[in-house]
This record gives structure tokens, C-alpha cells and sequence, in this order.
């Protein structure tokens, strides 16, 4: 698993390399960090890049400058915009947000993990079972195909006018989820980001888009990352309620 580590480059931060660093490699994971950010401004395309190829977010949303006549503090703008920018492209964000801190208008579904500097340990405990929960799922990139499809889809993704989703089960088809979901076009490629799909599980994609509907087989979560989905038309037909 690839984790992109968003955090102040600072002295008062420099615990996070040093502690935080280590357990994501302990994982056999993979850390990587926005050090090459210049100064206090937007994140780059280089950045948006490595966060787009990352599995997981972890933000750090510390102390920066406090607000004048409150008991509350600023956190760094760039560590925001990592995480708003992870969000976006549906990537799992945990927020490491620091006591006293204002509110930085993340998505209040995000998960998050109270830091308080007196009682660094339990935070760091608290990362450990994060991260652990996050291998007991799969976050799967799924590449849509046939190439033909991209060009009969294009003009309703421009429109969002679209709906799409991808359903799993787990040795039961009783319990079968099902999940809304948005088509991210990336690099010519059409993909759909599926989230906490539990291992040893099978999933399926389906699309609905001018009056068509198109599905695929069940694959199985432990082999989708080797295999494309491939979408065949069906019958569909709208009925009345």
C-alpha cells in the first residue's frame, strides 16, 4: 500500500518522519511525503500526482499560528488542500487533527484521530489500528473497458449525466452492498475507485447512461488489480413504480 503523508515541515513536527514513518514501513508500505512543495501556496501537480497514486491519505492538521483572542490555533494550508484534493479523488483520508485546532472544513465523513501533544502515544496506537484496518480491505482502482465505451460515455461524464456503481459480496449474495460511485477519467483511462472492499470478496460494476445500461461479470477483489473490468450491454428497460 502506497501512503501519502500530509504534515508541517517544521521542527515542531518533525515527530511525524520520525515515528510515523517508520510504522507505515513496518506495514511493508510504502511512506511519501510533499517535501518538494515550495513555500506556503497551492500544492502542485507533482503533488496532486503522487497523491492520486497513493492508496491512503494520513493528514496532519497540527498547530501553525494562533488566532488572535481565541483559544484556537490555524493548521497548514497545503495539508488541507492534500486532503481536500485525496477526497476529491475519492482516496480514504484519516485526519490526525490537533487539540484547539479551528475547523479546516474537511469532509465531516473523513475518518479522524485526535492529537493531543501530552499523550502523543495513544494518537500513535491510534494510527497503528488505522493503518491495520485499512489492510483488512482492498481499495481497488478499476479500469473500465472496452475502449469503444470511453466514446459513447465521454459527453455524459462531461454532463455528470450518468450512474454508476459497483456492488460486493462476501461468501454470502444475500448481503450484497451496493455503492454509488463516480467514473474518474485519468490518463486516457477511465477508472472507478472502489473503497473498503473486504479481501476474498467479488465485485461487479454497472453504468447506466442514455437510456443503456451496461454491467460486468463478479471478479474477484484479489485479482482485479491484474484484470480490467469488462463492461457488456444488457437489457434494461425502466420499469414503471
Amino acid at each position: 500500500m502506497r501512503v501519502f503523508v500530509a504534515y508541517g515541515f517544521n521542527e515542531r513536527d518533525s515527530w511525524i518522519p520520525k515515528f510515523v514513518f517508520p510504522i507505515i514501513k513496518a506495514f511493508n508500505d510504502e511512506a511519501v511525503d510533499g517535501a518538494n512543495l515550495q513555500g506556503a501556496g497551492a500544492i502542485n501537480d507533482v503533488i496532486r500526482k503522487d497523491i492520486e497514486e497513493s492508496d491512503l491519505l494520513i493528514g496532519f492538521t497540527t498547530r501553525r499560528e494562533k488566532i488572535d483572542g481565541k483559544d484556537e490555533w490555524n493548521t497548514h494550508t497545503w495539508v488541507i488542500q492534500e486532503m481536500e484534493h485525496a477526497y476529491s479523488k475519492t482516496i480514504p483520508v484519516v485526519e490526525i487533527r490537533e487539540t484547539s485546532i479551528c475547523s479546516v472544513g474537511i469532509n465531516s465523513t473523513i475518518q479522524q484521530i485526535t492529537y493531543d501533544d501530552n499523550h502523543r502515544d495513544e494518537c500513535l496506537v491510534k494510527i497503528v489500528e488505522a493503518i491495520g484496518g485499512k489492510h483488512a480491505v482492498l481499495n481497488l482502482n478499476l479500469s473500465l473497458e472496452p475502449e469503444t465505451f470511453h466514446n459513447e460515455i465521454k459527453d455524459s461524464i462531461s454532463n455528470s449525466n450518468y450512474k454508476c456503481c459497483y456492488q460486493f459480496f462476501k461468501n454470502d449474495y444475500k448481503r450484497l452492498k451496493t455503492i454509488d460511485t463516480d467514473i474518474i477519467p485519468m490518463d486516457e483511462i477511465l477508472y472507478v475507485r472502489a473503497k473498503d472492499i473486504p479481501r476474498d470478496s467479488y465485485i461487479k460494476v454497472s453504468i447506466e447512461f442514455g437510456g443503456k445500461k451496461l454491467e460486468s461479470e463478479f471478479h474477484s477483489s484479489e485479482k482485479i488489480p491484474i484484470f480490467p473490468i469488462n463492461l457488456r450491454p444488457i437489457n434494461f428497460k425502466k420499469e414503471n413504480v
